[in-house]
Formats: C-alpha cells, sequence, structure tokens
C-alpha cells in the first residue's frame, strides 16, 4: 500500500475512533480490495477514485491499480491512498 505524504500528520489528528474504523477498513482493503463489502459501502468518483465514509464526517480516497485483470487472473495489485478528508457533520 502507497500512503500520501501527509498521511502520519493527518493520523495523530483523527479522534481515536476515527483511528479505529480507519485501521479496519485498512486491513480489509489490504486483504481484497475487491471485497463486495467495500464495493457496496465505497463511491466510485473520477479516474478510478474511490470514497469511503468513516465517522464523524472523514472521507478516505483511494485507487487501486492492477497491472492484469482478467475474468481468470488479477496481476498485482497496488493500492493508493490518495488522501482523507474532512466533512464536518
Amino acid at each position: 500500500m502507497e500512503i500520501y505524504e501527509s498521511f502520519g500528520k493527518d493520523w495523530v489528528k483523527l479522534p481515536h475512533d476515527v483511528q479505529e474504523a480507519l485501521a479496519g477498513f485498512l486491513e480489509k482493503l489490504q486483504r481484497n480490495p475487491y471485497d463486495p463489502d467495500i464495493q457496496k459501502q465505497a463511491a466510485i468518483g473520477d479516474s478510478e477514485r474511490f470514497a469511503y465514509q468513516l465517522p464523524k464526517g472523514y472521507v478516505l480516497y483511494w485507487r487501486v491499480d492492477c497491472e492484469v485483470l482478467s475474468i481468470s487472473k488479477v496481476g498485482d495489485v497496488k493500492i493508493t491512498l490518495l488522501g482523507l478528508r474532512h466533512n464536518p457533520v
């Protein structure tokens, strides 16, 4: 998984419950970025960018790049975290 440059700074500013939710989600994302549960909960935007709603108005954005993707084979997958945004509710 590749993370954006300021992820560490963003992480320490997150409320504890948001950190826990984000950590759990990232574990699930690393296991299988194509998990149907993730796909149901995520929004897809332009350029194959995904968005996942976290508690308290935080949103995680990421992209999945795959060298080979076909019905019979999935190549190496690279997950790139693009950013966190806070939209207070």
